[in-house]
């Protein structure tokens, strides 16, 4: 096909234009998020995650789940190698510097921009039929520009959906959250393994060949993706009834049914069962099916009004649909059903909008497999293109049944998309810091624990100890069965220099949960600090035994040097320079302990001025127990 030969929108750089738009705003929206740092699960996915430190690790990534590495627990629902791949590419052209990581998500953000705009430049041309494509020239972006811009760039679907999708509030957690790389990059490879399906126009050449690829990148990124033959087939009945035979159609999808199999299989063999980890046990399966109803209600609410954001808000789950919330949200259910069902009918493009708003999302309603909050607004991410489509294909059919509104759907559209680029770098900027983002989340779910416990944390960090006490208190107060809040109430008392109760509070988590090894070097810590010398070698030799690391090892030589046990300091500074030989602290401690001198048994001589003579990492460098949510 050539170009309109309408000389203002013939001109390539005038079709490439929205395209720039769309892409440099996307950008600029997000532009303020590059100063913030590493969050919550950061710190353990990216600064505590060895196997991204080395590219021989890689075949690890695919034998392991995604939350396997050192600290973390030993099960996860999450299997997603792609996600430590990129995180492992991020971390040797960034080292641990937080802007490069912001960058990424912004780029993967921008790219996804920009194909909501191909793709929708695509569908919407099919379903108006204003133009026709050979499926030869199909293949090249040329023939996208061509085939649609016969109408005003500025008011088209794709510019509309583009640019919608591109500064919609909804996104910043997936997008602004370094940890969010999961749901931006999966959407990405997601939504171009669509694209290329869509152009490949029913042959099996390079783009089907290469739509597979994407999707196999897609399923290996987050579960998600396994949605999106469901999608393939949508379309296929919406754009292409009648264009393919019953064994075209069935011979198209089966090779997206072959990944999935195999992903399948490698997922079992390395996790052992699809999601091994359950939630709200207590929940029976009838439970767990009426809570589907105010989850998907809920987020069809954000979708329309991204508005008073929340990192952790509070969802319980339904025990009966007879209570108020429960009756709405069936009725809202089915109203959505309803609709599809009538645009089913009478016009298959709204139905596809709203199948691609359903089906990405539908993962996200087994909230048994989820592990952390049920709900979360990083699962809107890819279902808000199918929003954003539904926005554009509606405003344009209200412009071309009346044209005299066209300067009231152009200033419409623009106030939305003022509006959502106003919230999106406002919402930014609440993600700068755990102290920023937990500050604002405690005061809009003040009764949640994980909220309160970590922006105490974040206080902690800050050497607001008071501060932390309170927001401790007040998570015991809430959770009194967990081991993880005592602990931290510990340290922010041994930060106060409340040594005696910090060990109370050391010795309850240890009797919730005797097995946590950072538990145990604190209270060693607390000991030495209040004269027990004998009591914390104690207790780091616990630690050791648990979790034989360099820091451990660490430790217990400090607290066997100043109990005077010099020769057993010795040993244990040499193996933990041998676990870490670039940790340049247990040369130096190894090179101490060897100048003391030892007595005829090799015990080490008594010696009460060793305290201070010994170097530890700092606590800011522990590991703290993130991952256990």
């Amino acid at each position: 096909m050539r170009f309109a030969q309408n000389s203002r929108n013939g001109d390539p750089a005038f079709l490439l234009l929205p395209v720039v738009i769309v892409a440099v705003v996307s950008f600029a929206v997000y532009f303020n998020a590059l100063g913030n740092g590493f969050i919550y699960d950061d710190h353990s996915q990216v600064l505590k995650n060895y196997l991204i430190r080395d590219a021989k690790n890689i075949p690890e990534l695919f034998r392991r789940s995604a939350w396997t590495f050192e600290g973390a627990p030993p099960t996860s629902n999450y299997y997603r190698p792609m996600l430590n791949l990129l995180y492992m590419l991020e971390y040797h052209l960034f080292g641990l510097e937080a802007w490069g990581y912001h960058l990424v998500n912004i780029l993967f953000h921008v790219a996804n921009s920009v194909l909501v705009f191909f793709l929708t430049a695509r569908l919407s041309g099919e379903e108006s039929k204003q133009y026709a494509v050979s499926r030869v020239q199909q293949s090249t972006y040329r023939s996208v520009f061509s085939a649609y811009f016969s109408v005003p760039t500025f008011l088209s679907p794709p510019f509309i959906a583009g640019l919608l999708f591109a500064v919609n509030p909804i996104h910043t957690e997936a997008v602004t959250w370094i940890a969010g790389l999961s749901d931006v990059s999966f959407a990405f490879f997601f939504l171009f393994s669509f694209y290329l399906y869509v152009l490949s126009a029913g042959s099996y050449r390079r783009q089907y060949l290469f739509s597979l690829l994407f999707f196999s990148l897609a399923v290996l990124s987050k579960e998600p993706a396994l949605t999106l033959p469901v999608i393939l087939i949508t379309y296929d009945y919406a754009f292409r009834k009648g264009q393919l035979r019953i064994f075209d159609f069935v011979k198209r999808h089966v090779p997206y049914i072959l990944v999935i199999c195999g992903y399948l299989i490698v997922r079992f063999s390395v996790l052992g069962a699809f999601t091994p980890l359950k939630r709200l046990a207590t929940l029976s399966t009838f439970q767990l099916m009426i809570n589907v109803f105010p989850l998907f209600s809920r987020y069809l609410h954000k979708l329309l009004l991204p508005l008073n954001l929340n990192f952790w808000p509070v969802f319980d789950p339904l025990t009966s649909l007879l209570s108020k919330g429960g009756l709405l949200s069936l009725c809202v259910t089915t109203a959505f059903a309803g609709l599809m069902l009538a645009a089913l009918r009478k016009n298959r493009a709204v139905f596809f909008c709203l199948v691609f708003i359903a089906v990405p999302l539908a993962p996200a309603l087994y909230i048994k497999g989820i592990i952390g909050k049920p709900f979360a607004d990083r699962y809107l991410y890819l279902p808000s293109f199918g929003f954003a489509m539904l926005l554009a294909f509606l405003l344009c059919r209200i412009k071309a049944h009346r044209p005299c509104a066209a300067v009231t759907i152009a200033v419409v559209f623009t106030l939305l998309a003022g509006l959502y680029s106003f919230g999106t770098i406002s919402r930014n900027r609440v993600w700068k810091d755990d102290y920023s983002l937990f500050s604002d989340t405690v005061k809009k779910s003040p009764d949640s624990v994980v909220p309160r416990l970590e922006y105490g944390n974040a206080l902690l960090a800050k050497g607001l100890y008071d501060e932390a006490v309170e927001q401790f208190q007040a998570a015991r107060t809430m959770e009194p069965m967990l081991y993880v809040i005592y602990h931290h109430l510990g340290l922010a008392l041994a930060g106060k220099g409340r040594l005696f109760e910090a060990v109370q509070q050391y010795r309850m988590a240890l009797t919730l949960n005797p097995n946590i090894p950072e538990v145990h070097t604190d209270l060693g810590r607390a000991y030495a600090g209040a004269g027990f010398r004998g009591e914390a070698v104690q207790e780091f030799r616990i630690a050791v035994a648990l979790k034989p690391a360099a820091p451990n090892y660490n430790l217990l030589g400090i607290a066997y040097a100043q109990n005077g046990e010099t020769g057993k300091a010795e040993e244990a500074f040499r193996i933990a320079v041998a676990l870490d030989p670039a940790q340049a602290d247990y040369r130096r401690n190894l090179a101490r302990a060897l100048e003391f001198p030892k007595s005829p048994s090799g015990a080490g001589m008594r010696n009460g001025d060793l305290s201070g003579t010994f170097e530890e990492r700092p606590a800011s460098d522990r590991d703290l127990f993130r991952f256990a949510w």
